[in-house]
């Protein structure tokens, strides 16, 4: 009798163990779900295997093929170029923009993101007497349009220097924006408490590999007129604390990087109460953005 009690008592701690281990795994699983929204990247681009290849053959065809991912939280739209080889001896080949639109992104429930493929084909024609031609890199460079939302969690206190801060539920400090699945991010947020408003110092940075770029220029972006004074302008499209306290801010709009790095100060002077409170501050940035990976090869005449 008592060796059935001890096993009945075993087997009911083993469930117990199951269900805790089961709950943990859950909660580890919805931590993941809610990094979704971090990184630098917006595109990812790879040239795929033998497309070109290191080395091809006079009269042989040819391929150019890019695998693109959209690694970011916002839908991609723009165009790719394929540049830096002779269209006489790449026949065929086109340095024309050719469109992307990758609408699928990173989410909650798609991690991975979208993902296209952009190729185009031709035939390797080298000039007479040309035995081998090693000059040629293949570039191909992205022009896209991108947006970043930042929502940090803030501190307000409508009344910052009362001598009792018993009943207030936080104190205001500043916030690390980290990164958000694009390759412009919120990178900090200064909170300065005054009665009645509050001022948001708020960093932004190009965290990517590439060139921040003025939206009105994405579409020709491989202009000669593209030059310095139209890269690294990010447009402040919206900045609000929780759901429609929209806030003032005083620096010009678009803003203009420097060193890849810029500052925007804005107002929130609708604060009301007295004790102080845990908000969302959501911030949301456009921008064009460039950039671009290559492949070297080499042109043979015969075998």
């Amino acid at each position: 009798m008592m060796k059935k009690i001890n096993g009945k008592i075993t087997f009911g701690v083993l469930i117990i163990l199951m269900v805790l281990l089961t709950s943990c795994t859950g909660r580890e699983t919805d931590t993941t779900q809610q990094d979704w929204r971090k990184g630098t990247q917006a595109i990812e681009m790879n040239f795929i295997q033998g497309a070109p290849p290191s080395v091809v053959y006079n009269d042989d065809p040819i391929e150019f093929s890019v695998e693109v991912w959209n690694r970011g939280a916002s839908p991609l739209f723009g165009d790719l170029y394929f540049t830096g080889f002779d269209d006489d001896i790449f026949s065929g080949m086109s340095k024309r923009p050719i469109r992307m639109d990758i609408s699928d992104h990173k989410t909650k429930y798609n991690p991975e993101g979208g993902h296209d493929i952009i190729s185009q084909f031709g035939r390797v024609i080298l000039p007479e007497g040309v035995d081998v031609f090693k000059e040629t890199r293949v570039v191909a460079e992205a022009c896209y349009s991108y947006e970043t939302i930042s929502d940090v969690a803030v501190c307000i206190d409508p009344e910052p220097n009362k001598r009792d801060f018993s009943s207030d539920a936080c104190r205001p400090k500043d916030v690390s924006g980290g990164s958000q699945a694009a390759p412009v991010a919120i990178t900090n947020v200064q909170v300065e408490p005054t009665p009645q408003k509050t001022i948001f110092r708020i960093t932004i940075k190009n965290v990517g590999k590439g060139t921040i770029l003025d939206r009105t220029v994405v579409q020709d972006c491989l202009d000669s007129d593209v030059t310095f004074p139209l890269t690294d302008w990010v447009d402040v499209d919206e900045v609000k604390l929780g759901l429609n306290d929209h806030l003032r801010c005083e620096t010009p709009n678009p803003v203009k990087l420097v060193n890849g790095v810029g500052k925007i100060h804005c107002i929130a002077d609708n604060i009301r109460g007295s004790s102080a409170y845990a908000t969302t501050l959501t911030i949301r940035l456009t921008y064009g953005y460039r950039e671009s990976i290559e492949v070297p090869i080499e042109v043979r005449s015969t075998i």
